[in-house]
């Protein structure tokens, strides 16, 4: 009994580097299209939570990087963010560098615009961010979410139609 428990240690620990991959592979490089993850608050929702801004958050992969190179080592990859806020239809959009790391994927927004950790959740992505927020331009303006006393720091987004994502400039 106790060398089969030893033994599945032993597996489980050989494989933990894998997960991170296995996560990279399964929510972005692994699937055929384009993956696009989004969320949509309605009027309802944000008239219960006052203190979230947040109206419309995506997330969004291409295999090729804006600089033609390819996007698809689970060391370092980009990530499409953006977000509408409840005062704004303008889209706020940022690159996001991003590692995997175990169960997870640790990803920084350019230009100091805030951290933040994805995580899977289902089929879709569980969006944690710290408590110093998110901060992005978007055409005419720029905007500061989250935060410590906000609830702009957790998102759970589902996977979308392309179009969603499409619809948020970079």
């Amino acid at each position: 009994m106790r060398a089969m428990g030893l033994t599945i240690l032993m597996t489980a620990a050989s494989t933990a580097p894998a997960l991170s991959a296995d996560l990279f592979t399964s929510h972005f490089t692994g699937l055929s299209a384009k993956p696009c993850y989004a969320r949509s608050y309605d009027s309802a929702h944000l008239g219960k939570n006052q203190r979230q801004q947040v109206r419309r958050i995506i997330i969004d992969y291409d295999r090729i990087n804006a600089d033609r190179k390819p996007n698809t080592s689970p060391q370092q990859f980009e990530l499409g963010f953006g977000f509408q806020t409840r005062k704004s239809t303008e889209w706020f959009a940022n690159v996001a560098i991003c590692t995997a790391r175990g169960d997870r994927i640790a990803c920084s927004l350019e230009s100091d615009g805030g951290v933040f950790t994805l995580r899977a959740s289902g089929k879709g992505l569980r969006l944690e961010g710290d408590q110093n927020g998110f901060r992005s331009e978007g055409a005419t303006d720029g905007v500061e979410v989250g935060g410590a006393l906000s609830d702009d720091n957790l998102f759970i987004l589902q996977p979308a139609p392309r179009a969603q994502c499409d619809s948020a400039s970079r």
